[in-house]
């Protein structure tokens, strides 16, 4: 049995975490609650943002194919819009280009893996000064 990567630096984190699909966040929720200081969870693109901007987190980890407001469109928002540099990590169930975002940090292939989540966010946020 493989153990999850030593995410204990995360605990000073907040994380937003955006998608329409409730059974993902329903299964992801619990580990994440456990490893964040704080965890948002927004439903869809314009849901998010308007999260990022009230909770200012320091991590988002957002699906692309939501309705609404798609991940690319919020990647591109928060990255206008945000008046510090924040670490983001795309989900995805499309491995082509048309879904994945240069803006975004990192990509991260549905079914959503938990190791390979925590690994891209600790890697991304290590990237940004976030683990020191």
């Amino acid at each position: 049995m493989s153990t999850l990567p030593d995410a204990g630096a995360l605990r000073k984190l907040t994380l937003l975490f955006v998608d329409d699909e409730e059974m993902i966040w329903q299964a992801i929720a619990p580990p994440l609650l456990r490893r964040f200081k704080e965890v948002y969870y927004a439903r869809d693109g314009l849901e998010g943002l308007e999260m990022f901007h009230r909770m200012r987190p320091s991590v988002v980890v957002t699906d692309v194919q939501m309705p609404l407001m798609d991940g690319m469109e919020l990647v591109r928002e928060i990255r206008r819009a945000a008046p510090q540099p924040v670490p983001i990590v795309v989900i995805t169930a499309y491995n082509d280009a048309a879904h994945r975002s240069d803006m975004a940090d990192r990509h991260v292939h549905k079914p959503v893996d938990l190791h390979r989540l925590l690994d891209a966010i600790i890697d991304v946020a290590g990237s940004y000064g976030l683990m020191d």
